[in-house]
């Protein structure tokens, strides 16, 4: 698997939710209404014998500004849901027959963490999602 190729499809399949401003990688501001895609926290190579598959652990983020929290706090919720137009997970998670990934085999997000985020000195409230990528070895 190609560490950058995997981070992009993942901000595509986000890109695909409205209102949403994608990154394929960590920048150094966001805006409001921001999903970022980090780099891998973890790569386990040599998952199978021969170099059959690799595991990659991306974090990504959805951040709001906190300007109104109540506004900041409905807008953080939809994309927390398992499903919907607006769910973070409905769009990136590779378990729906239509959502299928070129650069890797599987894409499952695990977690969700919410909280405030201190990004390019600004706090914002947000998720931080825990994905799990797996995918050939070679």
């Amino acid at each position: 698997m190609n560490v950058e190729d995997v981070a992009a499809e993942i901000g595509d399949k986000a890109d695909t939710i409205d209102g949403l401003r994608v990154f394929r990688f960590p920048p150094d501001n966001v805006p409001n209404a921001a999903f970022v895609v980090g780099l891998p926290e973890d790569i386990t190579f040599d998952e199978t014998y021969g170099r059959g598959s690799d595991a990659m652990t991306f974090p990504a983020w959805v951040l709001f500004e906190k300007t109104n929290d109540r506004a900041a706090y409905r807008q953080l919720a939809r994309h927390l849901n398992g499903s919907g137009a607006y769910s973070i997970k409905a769009a990136v998670d590779s378990k729906r027959l239509t959502n299928e990934y070129t650069s890797c085999d599987t894409v499952t997000i695990r977690s969700a963490e919410t909280g405030f985020y201190d990004w390019g000195g600004t706090t914002r409230m947000g998720a931080q999602f825990t994905i799990i990528v797996t995918g050939s070895g070679s």
